[in-house]
């Protein structure tokens, strides 16, 4: 990696992100339910404007983009969301690579994050489809880069670039503002004096803050204009102590009197609660591979999950608040969609520095010379997808 100039890098990783995007839509032309969806909203967008829009749907960012970039250009809808997926892909790939980069401090972990970013066997399959997800996820981990820039070498900049990716990640799915707490939660990690701590509190507060009061500016200028999860969002913590609890007993009932025999129903709400984890044990280990999930695993006994001690702590926290959703949502609603653990199998960053870590010794023995290549890790990736 320090052979390679940081220009051709990146050039390089873009020309392989799009190739592996017109290779998944040429292999899969059709449009998914939700393309089709977005679509038509793009098009009632450029013929009745957003007001129409929100009307029908409360985030119709991807839509409007859709529209917009359709009115500038003149080409149809579906080719202008290509487009659109085309430069979120892009970004994901690339802030994926930074975000592993800056979360061990080690360049050489670049082009195994990436390799196995475009292997990845649930992503790809997300290319050909017509999904705001690509923006949320892509936005998201930009943020993230951002904060452990921010951890690393604190600066105003960073955390208002922090604030606005978080912002434009929650236009395109309003989960992300969890995350939006997270340099508040990381106050008390910080290391320095206390005046440098206190400096960094109050730039951290002051940023937090003017994000929060710009939600609050466009709510009161034209409520209709924010989707409507951020509109409840004082109604929160009611849901979390009374509906969400409502709705697992609601549904601990339905399952006691339907599958459980009558002298298993005092353990129904336990029962339910052990099928939905695993659920969520399965969709994330489904979403994150064969390989990585491999790699994961040899990580584990290398100890080469091991992060920068500033860093830890950052990362525990977004493990955490990519979990709390998804479970959040198992409880309320009782299914689980791949797309809600897509951002915690992102997290789940050993893979790369495992990869990275293990080459040498592998290249090492004559057998594995030839197979050792970063490209035959790839090679294997896209295998373990049709498997």
């Amino acid at each position: 990696m320090s052979t390679v100039r940081p220009s051709l890098w990146h050039g390089l990783l873009l020309l392989a992100t799009l190739l592996l995007f017109a290779f998944a839509n040429l292999y899969n032309p059709l449009i998914n339910e939700d393309g089709v969806l977005y679509l038509l909203l793009a098009e009632r967008i450029g013929s009745e404007g957003l007001d129409a829009a929100f009307a029908l749907f409360d985030k119709p960012l991807y839509s409007a983009l859709i529209a917009a970039m359709h009115s500038l250009l003149g080409l149809p809808l579906r080719q202008c969301a290509r487009l659109i997926d085309a430069a979120l892909v892009c970004l994901l790939v690339a802030a994926f690579a930074e975000f592993c980069r800056l979360l061990y401090r080690d360049r050489s972990v670049l082009p195994w994050a990436a390799l196995l970013l475009l292997a990845h066997p649930r992503l790809n399959n997300y290319f050909a489809f017509v999904i705001r997800d690509l923006g949320y996820w892509a936005l998201l981990l930009s943020s993230f880069c951002l904060l452990l820039r921010d951890i690393a070498t604190p600066r105003v900049a960073y955390l208002l670039g922090w604030a606005l990716c978080t912002l434009l990640a929650a236009a395109f799915k309003p989960e992300a503002l969890l995350f939006g707490m997270l340099p508040l939660a990381l106050l008390g990690t910080q290391s320095g004096t206390f005046g440098a701590r206190g400096r960094r509190a109050l730039g951290t507060v002051a940023v937090v803050a003017a994000a929060m009061a710009l939600l609050t500016l466009i709510g009161v200028a034209n409520p209709q204009h924010l989707p409507e999860t951020v509109r409840e969002l004082p109604d929160v913590p009611q849901r979390l102590v009374h509906e969400i609890p409502a709705a697992f007993n609601a549904a601990a009932e339905r399952y006691a009197s339907l599958v459980l025999d009558p002298y298993s129903r005092d353990v129904a709400a336990l029962s339910l609660a052990g099928g939905l984890l695993s659920i969520l044990l399965v969709k994330t280990l489904n979403n994150i591979g064969i390989i990585s999930f491999l790699l994961l695993g040899y990580a584990l006994r290398r100890g080469e999950l091991r992060l920068p001690g500033a860093n830890r702590g950052a990362f525990a926290l977004m493990i955490g608040c990519a979990l709390l959703l998804p479970v959040l949502f198992l409880c309320y609603r009782q299914f689980l969609d791949s797309r809600y653990v897509m951002p915690l199998c992102l997290l789940l960053l050993a893979p790369p520095r495992a990869a990275c870590s293990c080459w040498p010794r592998v290249r090492r023995r004559p057998v594995a010379r030839g197979c050792s290549s970063p490209w035959c890790w790839w090679c294997s990736a896209r295998i373990s997808r049709s498997a």
